[in-house]
This record gives structure tokens, C-alpha cells and sequence, in this order.
């Protein structure tokens, strides 16, 4: 059929990020029933008791490189993310003429069928990683976009759409080395969140504001390369601009802000502002963004401090809280949308 041929497999060193909960930029993601993807996960999967057996005292798995250790996830943990991702890959690249390295991670002579054709996939990582259990086994998760076919009322051929499939895969994870435990099994993607958010910025930010002219100099300089971007930020500011410079135009379209900025505000001063921007590149490609900024005043005028990692949270914003009576700022719902 052609649909799923090879392409190019993933730089698995991209995939090292690690992620400890679901990402959460996966709403709206219909999952398809397609019968001939659905026979391919059943043929793979007969026989794994064996595999399990065979991996558990695997000991000649390839080794996989020391990573950096991030906040709240163990070494272990990171090694077995990495490892979960590349063996994915290898998963989705093995055919039956070519099982390319599924043989590193597995007996592929347990397996009683591989597709003649290989999955066509993008954007491999990791999704959620578990801690360890007593017998050092640890559950990872692991998310690809992934090419199957899909029939149309209107069209009796197949035609390809990417779909975005999660894998949840078993590595024991010792201070001997990892090793595979059975093979990945697709699994329903990360429930969306239904909580209504409320950010804590209840004020609109008057276009004529010092503190508005200093966010728009701000962006233009941060992401235009246009403008200097030390005149606009605290001296003791690490921010820098983007470079090489990605867009040709910023502009404000929107500010609210927590307290109402000082026109000449005393040096101390403090305001959060939370920017919709609208975006524009060379090729009159455009996006719109939302930056949250920490803003200080210094001698009489504004300078950006820092861009926030996260917005301001109302406190209300959980699940059967009372609404918050402050006005949310504007602030998109994530989606995904790719059309490569």
C-alpha cells in the first residue's frame, strides 16, 4: 500500500527531555479505530510472557549514557526515559526484513510477526516517567505522531493522517544497567484537565502607561533584535535577546496587569503583567503568544526584571472552588495543530 514506508529515524538524543507528568498540550486529539493498525499491535504483542522472562535477566543490553539529573526525577529514572524513547524508535522502525536494532532490546525471535512496512513517525519523547518500584521497574510513557490510514465516508481510499499515539513501555532500571521488560503497549493519551483557570492579573494596562511602553520596547528588542535591549531591563537582568532574531514585527494587542502600575513608579516598585502579542516573521508568518513579565521600577521609570516561567494563579482555580471574582486575563486554550 506505500503508506507506511521509512523515513529518517529520530535523533534519539533529542528525545533525552524528560517530562515527569503528562504534557498537557494534547487536547482535542481524536484517536481513530483503524483496523489495520489495531492487527499490527495484536500480532506484536502475542508471546510477551517470554520476552518479560528473557529481559529481566538481560545483561548484555546496550549501555546507555549518564545523563544530567533534573529536578525531581532520579538518575534511574532519566536513564530509563531515555532508554524507553530509543527503544520505541527501534519498535517503530523494526519490519520483518529489517529489524534494525529491536534486536538490542529484545529477542525478536520471540515475536511471531513484524510488519512488512515500517511506521512512519515524528516528534518522539517522553511523556511521563514513574518511580521505581520495589523490584527497580519503572513505567515510562512515551509519545509519537504517528502516520496511519483512515477511510472517509466520501473516499474508498485510504487516505494518511498523523495521529498522536502514546506507548507505555516497562525498564528495569538497576545500578547495573537497564533493560527492557516486555514490549511497548499503546495506551490512551494523558486525561485533559477540565479546571477552570483564572489568572491573577484583574486590571487592563492602559495603552499610554510607562510600564505598556516598556513591555512593547521590551518585545520588539527581545524578538526583533530591534532596539536595545539593556535600556529596558534591570541592570542585574540575565535576559538577552533571541538570536538570530525570529520575527520582523511584535505587537501588543493586549496587557493586564495584577496591581495598576505607577506612572513615575518609586524605585522597588513592583507589577506583573501578563502580554498578548501578536507575531509576525519575514514571510508574513504569524502567531500570536502570551509573555508573562515581572516589571521594577528604578528611577522614576520601568524595566522588565524578568519573563516568569508561569502566570499568576488565582488560588480559586481548582475544581469546585468558588469562581474567582477577579476578571481572567486573556489567555488561548493550548492546542496542537500539525500540518506538516
Amino acid at each position: 500500500m506505500g503508506l507506511f514506508k521509512r523515513e529518517p529515524k529520530p535523533d534519539v538524543d533529542e528525545t533525552k527531555e524528560t517530562i515527569a507528568q503528562g504534557s498537557s498540550w494534547t487536547q482535542g486529539r481524536a484517536y481513530l479505530a483503524i483496523g489495520s493498525a489495531a492487527a499490527f499491535w495484536g500480532l506484536v504483542l502475542c508471546g510477551p510472557a517470554a520476552l518479560v522472562v528473557s529481559a529481566l535477566g538481560a545483561g548484555e543490553q546496550p549501555a546507555v549514557a549518564q545523563v544530567d539529573v533534573q529536578p525531581g526525577l532520579s538518575v534511574q529514572q532519566q536513564e530509563a526515559g531515555e532508554y524507553a524513547a530509543a527503544y520505541v524508535a527501534a519498535w517503530l522502525d523494526a519490519t520483518k526484513d529489517d529489524p534494525g536494532e529491536l534486536a538490542a532490546y529484545i529477542d525478536t525471535s520471540q515475536l511471531r510477526k513484524i510488519t512488512e512496512q515500517a511506521w512512519k513517525y515524528r516528534d518522539l519523547a517522553v511523556s511521563s516517567i514513574a518511580p521505581a518500584d520495589d523490584d527497580g521497574l519503572i513505567t515510562v510513557t512515551v509519545a509519537a505522531t504517528v502516520a496511519e490510514p483512515a477511510v472517509s465516508e466520501e473516499e474508498q481510499e485510504p487516505t494518511e493522517v498523523w495521529q498522536r499515539r502514546y506507548f507505555m513501555t516497562v525498564i528495569r532500571a538497576t545500578e547495573g544497567g537497564v533493560a527492557a521488560v516486555g514490549l511497548p503497549a499503546p495506551v490512551a493519551a494523558p486525561e485533559q484537565l477540565t479546571d477552570q483557570v483564572t489568572l491573577k492579573y484583574p486590571r487592563t494596562l492602559a495603552t499610554t502607561s510607562p510600564a505598556m511602553t516598556t513591555v512593547q520596547q521590551f518585545l520588539l528588542a527581545y524578538l526583533t533584535g530591534n532596539g536595545d535591549l539593556a535600556r529596558v531591563t534591570s541592570p542585574d537582568s540575565p535576559l538577552r535577546p533571541v538570536d538570530p532574531a525570529p520575527y520582523a514585527a511584535v505587537t501588543v494587542t493586549q496587557a493586564a496587569v495584577d496591581v495598576d502600575p505607577s506612572e513615575t513608579p518609586a524605585t522597588g516598585e513592583q507589577v506583573r503583567i501578563l502580554a498578548t502579542v501578536e507575531l509576525v516573521n519575514v514571510a508574513d508568518q504569524q502567531l500570536t503568544a502570551t509573555y508573562a513579565l515581572t516589571l521594577n521600577g528604578r528611577d522614576g521609570r520601568w524595566e522588565v526584571s524578568a519573563i516568569d516561567t508561569a502566570p499568576v494563579v488565582n488560588e480559586t482555580s481548582t475544581s469546585g472552588s468558588a469562581p474567582s471574582t477577579s476578571t481572567p486575563a486573556p489567555l488561548p486554550s493550548p492546542t496542537t495543530t500539525n500540518t506538516n
